[in-house]
């Protein structure tokens, strides 16, 4: 009878120790898993950065853009404005009598083109891109526009 308690103390003894490591296994599962939840939580916490990183770099291209395509404008405006600048200072006798004669008389009509364009006697001069057009000893100022 001794001995039978002897071996059931020591089943219970083994019992215990096998719950001792049972829960031993459990807590290190447990740590095991708040460990992967921090590596998660990290993995999340650097793809957010990256994330703000990146939304950072497409923002400045976007600025960067933005000031390329100011400067294209300026540029443009600055060619347009260097063109008007050429156009103002040339001083040709033909383009002195066109700002003396468009102060007096309006620029010609369609209706005028026309005759213009039927005319026998008609002269052209093509010169600074103004057509400047003769009939009946008048002079008739006609953009660049008749086909």
């Amino acid at each position: 009878t001794e001995m039978k308690d002897t071996e059931m103390k020591e089943t219970e003894m083994k019992d215990t120790e096998m719950k001792e490591t049972e829960m031993k296994d459990t807590e290190m599962k447990e740590t095991e898993m708040k460990d992967t939840e921090m590596k998660d939580t990290e993995m999340k916490d650097t793809e957010m950065k990256e994330t703000e990183m990146k939304d950072t770099e497409m923002k400045e291209t976007e600025m960067k853009d933005t000031e390329m395509k100011e400067t294209e404008m300026k540029d443009t405006e600055m060619k347009d404005t260097g063109i008007k600048d050429t156009e103002m200072k040339d001083t040709s006798p033909e383009v002195e009598d066109y700002i003396k004669i468009s102060e007096k008389i309006e620029l010609a009509k369609k209706i005028e083109i026309k005759l213009l364009t039927q005319s026998k006697d008609m002269k052209i001069i093509f010169n600074h891109k103004i057509n400047i057009y003769k009939f009946n000893k008048k002079i008739v100022f006609v953009k660049t526009v008749i086909g």
